[in-house]
């Protein structure tokens, strides 16, 4: 399986610091804790450094010696893998999208591993969703979506997919609390429409009656035009044990599909770096009628 992105070649992860200043230092560059703290706050990223020490070599003229066997993946991919080892272990506070997306690639697990696999690694899952939420929200909502959007799209496997589905993971592994929590984080950082549809259902799964009933309200109040999140309400309306409030609802669901001649005009979605699809807000309408959720 695949733990990080094709032109990371090199994994250092078990080489020791002095192996890996050695090794840079065959190529002429002279490395030390603080030149390196110096050099990587100026760059701001690891792969811009790796990148400088790139062309040092190249003006140089530094040829180094190749490892043995014909699969060496070359000297950029070692200097690259170099700089992102080395900002972990002597910069660790210094989070940037190229070291979180890093992290989330080396790290990751397919979402079926997580859901019937060993509980240890939904719990660090978990974790790792956190501290990703962390770096965006230093200071709390709202946040940075820039720099979530900088590390997605720097990200082999698909962060936003499997952030989406992590909450569902969570409550079928019965960590409902854990599952509610992070679609609360997750909201302010992204899809916000998403997760709180998901909050709600997953409240109104947890018999915790009232919360439900106030988010599915919040919801249709703020999402009125969106299909989805009528739906989604009409789900946990229906796990409350309300039938006719969810009957009458998804009657609304039918009528306003078919006044909607594009979907995905309804959904409020834009198109970002990779071709990848986040969704945001709808823009401000005059709103039709709409059943009041009390």
């Amino acid at each position: 399986m695949l733990t990080r992105p094709p032109e990371m070649a090199w994994d250092l992860t078990l080489e020791t610091t002095d192996r890996i200043v050695a090794r840079l230092a065959a190529f002429g560059l002279e490395i030390t804790a603080d030149s390196f703290r110096l050099s990587a706050r100026s760059a701001g990223n690891p792969s811009t450094l790796a990148g400088s020490w790139l062309e040092n070599v190249e003006t140089s003229g530094t040829i180094a010696a190749q490892p043995a066997g014909g699969d060496d993946p070359g000297v950029e991919s070692l200097l690259s893998a170099a700089a992102f080892e080395l900002w972990k272990r002597w910069i660790p506070d210094m989070s940037c999208a190229d070291i979180l997306a890093e992290e989330f690639d080396r790290h990751y697990e397919p979402l079926d591993v997580l859901m019937f696999g060993h509980p240890g690694a939904v719990r660090d899952a978990l974790a790792r969703a956190h501290r990703i939420v962390d770096v965006v929200q230093p200071s709390g909502p709202p946040g940075d979506p820039d720099l979530f959007e900088n590390i997605w799209a720097r990200t082999y496997h698909d962060l936003a997919l499997w952030l989406r589905c992590l909450p569902q993971v969570l409550a079928h592994r019965e960590l409902y609390d854990e599952a509610i929590r992070l679609c609360e984080r997750l909201a302010d950082v992204f899809d916000a429409r998403s997760f709180l549809t998901d909050r709600a259902l997953l409240l109104a799964q947890m018999g915790r009656r009232e919360e439900a009933r106030a988010q599915i309200s919040a919801n249709v109040k703020r999402w009125r035009r969106d299909p989805t999140v009528l739906r989604k309400s009409c789900e946990a309306l229906w796990a409350l044990g309300h039938a006719g409030d969810a009957l009458l609802l998804y009657d609304e669901v039918l009528e306003t599909m078919s006044r909607t001649d594009h979907p995905e005009d309804a959904s409020g979605t834009r198109p970002l770096p990779d071709k990848k699809v986040r969704s945001a807000t709808p823009a401000a309408a005059a709103p039709p009628a709409t059943r009041t959720i009390p």
